[in-house]
């Protein structure tokens, strides 16, 4: 692999970014690259290059559409000669391969159940990203493993850069309950902000219901393994009707894990975290929450 491609996949999956690296296997005939010749695909950019024409365009386009369904390789086969106005006269093996696809979790707001759920999270094998809109709530020293965003909310659904984000240029979402204005001093993130697939885990524990629902809104629509939101049954209805009388489906909102975590009488923001990744790894290991719900005297965190 060349050594200028293999620094671009260790620089974005460091970063959170899932990328798909296409790889040359076999090349016969006159091909316009040789075996081992890479490219790095993520879902905003293309490093390298396995020969350009149609056959990289396949690849290319192939390459994004595992990031969007899960497929975590795929070999694709070209006849060259068959390319309109390609006249190489040989054919190439390229392996595609999903890298950085590990479980992800998006833990949305800093507070203490925050802190702690990233910590445990971080044990048990998540890379995780946490937002919060109040700088002071997101420091490296509360998150000192995980991504941390600071920024207004509706910036993180955005595909914007980093810099749009540090500078505080985001459009701003008119809601008081989440998109407040984020100071200039805000947390530097990657240049990347959210990334959604099937392998992400969403988590709204945020200050308020108002703005667990601003994140229920913003998650709708979008394929991910699992949505939870903290509160108590009242709280939970309250966001639930809410987002019903704005035409939110049925089928999501009974998607959503509510309340969060099993209910094993958790108090502490602690033991709120250890219930909220007992869920999770439930999810991640095709176990049924619901079961292990039903065997508990019913206590929830509010």
């Amino acid at each position: 692999m060349d050594t200028e491609i293999l620094k671009y996949v260790t620089a974005d999956t460091a970063n959170g970014i899932t990328g798909v690296l296409c790889t040359i296997i076999e090349a016969h005939g006159s091909s316009p690259r040789e075996a081992g010749t890479s490219m790095w695909v993520t879902p905003e950019l293309v490093r390298g290059t396995v020969g350009g024409g149609v056959s990289e365009h396949e690849v290319i386009k192939k390459a994004r559409e595992m990031l969007k369904t899960g497929d975590a390789t795929c070999i694709i086969k070209k006849n060259l000669t068959a390319e309109e106005g390609l006249a190489c006269g040989g054919s190439i093996q390229v392996y595609l391969e999903k890298i950085g696809n590990d479980p992800e979790l998006f833990i949305f707001g800093g507070g203490h159940v925050g802190r702690a759920l990233a910590k445990v999270a971080a044990f048990i094998g998540f890379r995780v990203t946490v937002w919060d809109d109040r700088a002071d709530c997101i420091t490296k020293e509360l998150f000192p493993t995980a991504r941390r965003l600071c920024c207004p909310l509706q910036q993180l659904f955005l595909k914007e850069t980093a810099a749009s984000i540090q500078n505080n240029k985001a459009t701003h979402d008119n809601s008081p309950s989440c998109d407040s204005a984020v100071p200039r001093e805000a947390v530097p993130v990657s240049h990347t902000v959210l990334q959604f697939h099937e392998n992400v885990y969403c988590v709204a524990v945020t200050r308020g219901h108002r703005c667990d629902a601003d994140v229920l809104r913003y998650l709708y629509g979008k394929k991910l393994a699992y949505i939870g939101m903290i509160g108590s049954f009242e709280k939970n209805a309250a966001v639930v009707k809410l987002l019903a009388d704005e035409g939110i489906s049925k089928e999501y909102l009974d998607s959503i894990y509510k309340p969060i975590g099993l209910p094993i009488r958790a108090e502490t923001p602690e033991e709120i975290a250890v219930s909220i990744a007992a869920e999770l790894i439930a999810v991640r290991h095709h176990g049924n929450p619901a079961l292990l719900r039903s065997g508990y005297a019913d206590s929830r965190h509010g």
